[in-house]
């Protein structure tokens, strides 16, 4: 690992306006060696090529740059800008039986941009206001796009061709507004405030869309007889790996000091904050619920499995998750996933079963073991967002079964 970087500050005018910069820069790279068990002479030249090493690079570029100025005698205002560009070649998949065209480029660009500005406007009412605006695009790509094959050596699945979760991406955008005011009165210290923050997401992930093999054996390889074949398709009326779990918040607090004596000060308050379930952007019902109290067929009737809204087979027939709730504990894990998709798990065929959607689901999308693989989670995305511009009210509160009717929850594969 190289890392390297610098900070330079001063003033822009003679007690006034200051700025201060820094760059910090990283430099990682090595080679994912290939451990594939003895191939077949038969194979050989054809799969001896796919076990080059390959190069694995991680680089990272953060900067930051800040101006303080004052503006008068009663208003000082800030600003911060911050970038993060990130790029991991051959990032999204690796491992001794991980071959180059089953992995791809990460790519990772964060820009934030805040604005501070405290202003007295009198002697006992202090007020702030804070502005954020952030981005953050994280695609992953593909080095392949052939479908993708697992083969049993006998020590692990060989895997060549696209790997069944790129390309993909995730994109956030996040605007927040957040104001204080302090008023001093007396032996009382009040703070009021409000933070309102809206999250704009955009997510795709089509895992297992391009389709995937399994051969039980080199010799099945060899003879184009693998075991299993398996593609998910999207659902009808859906947008497929497509999903935007768009998010809103909204919270109020006040609280006092209270200074009693010289030895003892009080302190009070009250918070409110509401944070309506996630929304779909493209797609109203791509949310399913886990509810604990619900038998699970594919675990012989065992309680715990995920029950989806809208009509048809295994839905709840209702037009929310809101609406199907009997209780708390039931809606206590909403999440996104893809809307709509239906998973094909084919016999052995030497070709692809035509993409038609499919009922039966005996198997489900499998990340990969490299980095860029959890990244391209499918809630990776707001909990990225979250840590990297984690507010000082600390994390964000999760809500579980509504108090109002909002649209939630649905279908997915």
């Amino acid at each position: 690992v190289n890392q390297f970087g610098g900070r330079v500050g001063g003033p822009i005018k003679k007690d006034r306006a200051f700025f201060f910069f820094s760059y910090d820069g990283q430099r990682t790279n090595f080679s994912n060696v290939l451990e594939v068990p003895v191939i077949p002479v038969a194979l050989q030249p054809l799969l001896l090529p796919k076990l080059d090493p390959y190069k694995v690079d991680r680089n990272q570029d953060v900067y930051m740059l800040k101006t303080d100025i004052g503006l008068n005698d009663r208003n000082h205002l800030t600003v911060r800008f911050n970038q993060q560009n990130f790029t991991g070649n051959n990032n999204e998949n690796g491992g001794p039986l991980s071959a180059e065209e089953h992995s791809g480029n990460s790519v990772a660009r964060t820009t934030t941009l805040s604005g501070a500005l405290t202003s007295a406007l009198s002697n006992t009412v202090i007020n702030e206001f804070r502005l954020q605006y952030g981005r953050d695009r994280e695609p992953g790509e593909a080095n392949s796009d052939v479908t993708e094959a697992r083969i049993q050596t006998g020590g692990g699945f060989f895997q060549l061709g696209r790997n069944n979760f790129s390309p993909r991406e995730t994109t956030i955008k996040r605007v927040q507004f957040i104001d204080n005011i302090s008023y001093v009165r007396g032996r009382s210290n009040w703070k009021f405030g409000l933070d309102v923050n809206f999250d704009r997401i955009l997510n795709f992930f089509p895992g297992l869309f391009s389709g995937s093999y399994t051969f039980p054996s080199y010799t099945a390889f060899a003879n184009n007889a693998p075991s299993a074949y398996t593609q998910n398709f999207a659902g009808a009326n859906t947008t497929g790996g497509t999903t935007e779990p768009n998010l809103s918040e909204y919270a109020f607090y006040v609280q006092d000091d209270w200074r009693v004596s010289d030895k003892l000060t009080v302190n009070y308050g009250m918070r409110y904050e509401y944070t309506p379930p996630t929304w779909e952007g493209y797609f109203p019902d791509g949310y399913s619920n886990f509810n604990p109290n619900l038998p699970n067929p594919a675990a012989g009737g065992r309680l715990g499995a995920s029950e989806f809204a809208g009509e048809g087979p295994g839905r709840t027939g209702k037009s929310t998750m809101y609406e199907a709730c009997v209780s708390p504990a039931s809606c206590r894990s909403c999440r996104s996933r893809a809307p709509g998709s239906s998973t094909s798990t084919a016999a052995a065929t030497s070709s692809p079963p035509p993409p038609r959607p499919c009922a039966a689901s005996s198997s489900s999308g499998r990340g990969g073991s490299g980095a860029g693989a959890e990244r391209g989670r499918a809630h990776r995305n707001a909990a990225s967002m979250s840590s990297r511009w984690r507010r000082s009210r600390g994390p964000r509160p999760r809500s579980a079964c509504p108090t109002a009717r909002i649209r939630t929850c649905a279908s997915t594969r």
